[in-house]
């Protein structure tokens, strides 16, 4: 059973044989269950399981046809470090299995290898101001991010 950190949602975690891969369903959409005989790779497909998890930013084991590779995500940010330590200490403690890194002055790279990159923007967006810029082999979800900042700029522009 995993949960959300950010809905507080539970899910189960089940392999699934004919997809090759493990996927995620809400506890609270099951209307009922079989018990059936104890499947006999259980331990085979827990210890990939814990070996999986620390890829997943949430509870997404990434979409059905997604490739073998994992997605690589990068985000440079501007941090005072003088003034703003405590907003580096998040981006480590919250950054889950991702890397940080000083690259120069109030300057940070925060790296992450992950399942699903879409599932970590809304963190990601939560340093708006800071983020100097993202990249990552997701292209459409790295797309999307820029898209969205242009329309959050054309908003406020049009309010000044």
């Amino acid at each position: 059973v995993f949960v959300s950190t950010q809905t507080g949602r539970r899910y189960i975690v089940m392999y699934l044989p004919s997809l090759k891969r493990f996927n995620s369903f809400r506890l609270d959409y099951i209307k009922s269950v079989k018990l059936n005989n104890v499947y006999e790779s259980f331990d085979y497909y827990l210890e990939k399981l814990e070996k999986n998890a620390p890829l997943c930013w949430g509870i997404s084991f990434g979409t059905v046809n997604r490739s073998a590779q994992n997605e690589q995500f990068q985000m440079v940010l501007h941090i005072d470090e003088k003034n703003e330590q405590f907003v580096l200490e998040r981006l480590m403690r919250e950054g889950r299995n991702g890397i940080v890194e000083k690259i120069n002055e109030n300057t940070f790279v925060y790296s992450a290898e992950v399942f699903d990159t879409n599932e970590m923007m809304n963190w990601v967006k939560t340093f708006i101001g800071r983020i100097v810029s993202v990249k990552g082999t997701n292209k459409p979800i790295i797309d999307k991010f820029y898209r969205d900042i242009s329309r959050m700029k054309r908003i406020y522009s049009k309010e000044g």
